[in-house]
């Protein structure tokens, strides 16, 4: 029975002729019940002190249909192109029925409309959603939303483009790079360059290099790179990109503090300044010694490079804490272990050769006794290891230009700012969806300013 089963009427009106010729009279109609000999049988558990006897039920159905089916109600073709808009003005490569209808931006989208079954009542059903939104994107995006999906967005030739290589290897790996002209052009008025991966805007890394102008106190993203590598061969990939098509972009090479004559340019780049990611220092150092084969890896990674303070900071503080021992520590023990760490916190201050290495051999006598802990030995080795970390952290052991260390900034903590505002517009995105969210920021800095 359809309609109101409290009334005999139809709750709709329906046009009719009328009595008098040419005329049409809106009248509800009567509702006939039909009688069906199919019966329904369910059979479900018995339940002892909340307890089901069985995790299953049966739905049994006896007896032929003697009625129709109801008919089909289909979505009318300009309500699917309505919903369509909606899909692209929400985010056509993340929307789903479950955050559409979540969203505070519904009744913006609907013109203060709060359902979706408002437009028509096949709507209520989330999979009819999610079925239109499947058919939308896969009009807009035929190839998916990840590395396939990039490179057939990089086929729509357009005078500015935005992503500029994607590369994908026969392993697996790929390499997106993303850099308009504008930022291009950025890499030749700044001093310094701040180059970390963000976190949660997608699944892959998202690498960005940043630059900071100290006359106007303005960060840019200069470059972003998606990438799923995480070792050397990776960020020899970003680097090299990011480089090269700026390069090309402004028909000149990258003036680097370090590779100048006497005569310094107006502006050039002083320091490049990264965490203590061994990765990304090897894909630059990589990236240099390939392309100026003058001087070798390391040589050019103390001569242009400083390594990030609050970095380095916080392992120290990591250290500390796994040097006290658990339970009742010895008090003389921990007293020694706190200050060998904030020994290892002033080594950045050390302005002299002799001072830096007074203090590192107080570190290594502390490791050589029988009761040093295991963690301080590790830390040691590390660095022994890496010996670019505190090169490019302590002054003394750095090649840098004293000028040039002093003028650029010891941590990236303006860089962590521009992380924090990407991550506004959008976490746990496709490759293709946060490439679009990264798009918009970039080009709202280069219209506003």
């Amino acid at each position: 029975m359809q309609g109101n089963k409290k009334s005999p009427e139809c709750p709709f009106y329906h046009r009719v002729p009328g009595t008098k010729s040419h005329s049409i009279q809106r009248v509800r109609g009567k509702i006939l019940q039909l009688d069906c000999s199919v019966k329904f049988y369910f059979v479900v558990p018995t339940f002892t002190r909340g307890n089901p006897s069985t995790n299953k039920m049966v739905i049994i159905s006896y007896g032929q249909h003697s009625h129709p089916a109801p008919s089909a109600s289909k979505i009318p073709i300009s309500v699917k192109e309505q919903f369509a808009t909606v899909f692209r003005q929400f985010g056509l490569t993340e929307v789903t029925a479950r955050k559409l209808l979540a969203s505070p931006m519904l009744p913006i989208l609907l013109d203060g409309k709060t359902t979706l079954n408002s437009q028509h009542i096949a709507l209520t059903n989330m999979d009819a959603v999610n079925h239109l939104i499947r058919k939308e994107r896969l009009r807009e995006h035929p190839n998916g939303t990840d590395i396939l999906g990039v490179q057939h967005l990089m086929t729509k030739r357009l005078s500015n483009p935005y992503i500029r290589q994607a590369i994908q290897l026969d392993d697996g790996h790929f390499v997106v790079l993303c850099q308009s002209i504008e930022q291009s052009r950025r890499f030749f008025v700044v001093s310094e360059l701040q180059a970390d991966k963000t976190f949660r805007r997608t699944r892959c890394r998202e690498f960005e290099i940043n630059s900071f102008d100290s006359s106007t106190n303005t960060l840019t993203t200069t470059s972003r790179i998606f990438t799923n590598y995480e070792d050397e061969a990776g960020y020899y990939q970003a680097f090299r990109l990011a480089f090269d098509t700026a390069e090309k972009d402004v028909s000149r090479l990258i003036q680097w503090g370090h590779l100048i004559r006497s005569q310094s340019p107006e502006n050039y780049i002083k320091a490049i300044i990264v965490d203590e990611h061994g990765g990304q220092m090897k894909g630059l150092a990589k990236y240099f010694h390939e392309k100026y084969p003058q001087y070798t890896n390391d040589e050019h990674i103390s001569k242009i490079v400083k390594v990030c303070q609050t970095h380095y900071f916080r392992s120290i503080t990591t250290l500390s804490r796994k040097g006290v021992s658990k339970g009742i520590a010895h008090y003389t023990l921990v007293i020694n272990e706190q200050e060998i760490c904030g020994i290892l916190k002033d080594l950045p201050g050390h302005l002299t050769l002799e001072s830096l290495d007074a203090a590192l051999a107080v570190v290594r006598a502390a490791t050589l006794k029988s009761d040093a802990p295991k963690s301080l030995i590790n830390w040691l080795k590390h660095k022994d290891s890496n010996p670019w970390v505190l090169t490019c952290l302590c002054y003394p052991l750095s090649s840098m230009k004293a000028a040039d260390w002093i003028a650029t900034s010891f941590t990236t903590n303006i860089g962590e700012s521009a992380h924090a505002l990407a991550q506004r517009h959008g976490k746990h995105l496709t490759l293709v969806g946060a490439i679009q969210a990264a798009e918009k920021l970039d080009n709202q800095f280069f219209n506003l300013s």
